[in-house]
C-alpha cells in the first residue's frame, strides 16, 4: 500500500505566508505587540552578544571569583529593582507573623 499524498490545496495553504497570530487565540497580533516582541528580541541579542567582550575586559582586571561575585551582585540588584518596579514584592508588616514559624 502506498502512502497517500496530501491534497494539493492543503500543501499550498501550508506554504503560503500567513499574518502573525497570537499563541492563545486565532486573532492577528497587533502591531504594537509585534513591535514589543521585536524590541525584546533585539535587547536579548544585544545582551547576549555583549557578554563575550565584557567578560574578556572584566577577566583581564579581576580574578574569576571576583568576576562571578560582581556579576551576581549586579544581577541581584537588577532583578530586585525589576521586581519592585513591577509591584511583585510582598512586603510583610512587622505585626504579621513570619511564615512557617
Amino acid at each position: 500500500m502506498t502512502p497517500r499524498r496530501p491534497a494539493r490545496h492543503y500543501r499550498a495553504r501550508c506554504l503560503a505566508p500567513s499574518p502573525p497570530r497570537s499563541a492563545t487565540t486565532d486573532r492577528p497580533v497587533s502591531s504594537s505587540a509585534q513591535r514589543q516582541g521585536v524590541l525584546a528580541l533585539v535587547i536579548v541579542i544585544v545582551a547576549w552578544g555583549l557578554t563575550w567582550p565584557v567578560n574578556k575586559v572584566v577577566l583581564a582586571t579581576l580574578s574569576p571569583l571576583w568576576a562571578v561575585t560582581l556579576r551576581s551582585a549586579i544581577a541581584t540588584v537588577a532583578l530586585f529593582a525589576l521586581t519592585a518596579w513591577r509591584g511583585r514584592i510582598a512586603w510583610r508588616m512587622r505585626s504579621e507573623p513570619a511564615p512557617y514559624t
